[in-house]
């Protein structure tokens, strides 16, 4: 792996678009299937430097979005993400490590509920490339899996077998595309 200030990536702060960036989580689901959810308001910051790559994020909860309003009513009261108390998530990395191939490890701390755990994430970058409207943009994909458990979201309910509705791990799901300032 390439230390992150040996990469091609152009020295400056780089901003989100919107429109081509997200953030989103997968949940095992009556032992069975895969419950999909997202955020609509994704926010994140990448700072290149001689001092490395610091990429800073984070998502508005009440930007939940999945299909079924009352699930959505639930997943923001205090059995979930509590969003009276904790409205937003928010990640901070401390390492970024990014090989020759643009495969790249991230490191850092995952805030959820008041929560703050180290995490690590595993993805790419791509680019730079400068878009259409001249700008130089960078993108980047990283999946890690955290404990449900770890940010305080305990709530389950028993199958009829005596196991439970909702997996323990989640698989958190996030693509940027930032633009240099």
């Amino acid at each position: 792996m390439a230390t992150a200030t040996e990469t091609e990536i152009p020295t400056g702060t780089y901003g989100i678009d919107t429109v081509h960036s997200s953030a989103a989580f997968e949940v095992t689901h009556n032992q069975i299937s895969t419950f999909r959810g997202g955020f609509g308001d994704v926010d994140a910051t990448l700072d290149v430097s001689s001092d490395g790559i610091k990429l800073a994020g984070a998502v508005k909860v009440e930007s939940i979005d999945v299909d079924y309003e009352d699930l959505r009513a639930h997943l923001l009261s205090p059995e979930f993400f509590d969003v009276e108390r904790h409205p937003e998530v928010r990640f901070a990395s401390s390492d970024l490590q990014i090989a020759d191939d643009g495969s790249a490890e991230l490191r850092g701390e995952l805030t959820i509920n008041a929560t703050t755990k180290p995490i690590e994430a595993r993805g790419a970058i791509k680019g730079p490339v400068v878009g259409p409207d001249e700008a130089t943009r960078i993108a980047l994909d990283f999946e890690t899996v955290v404990n449900r458990h770890d940010y305080g979201m305990g709530w389950n309910m028993d199958l009829p077998d005596g196991r439970q509705v909702l997996g323990d791990d989640v698989k958190l799901i996030v693509h940027l595309e930032l633009i240099q300032a």
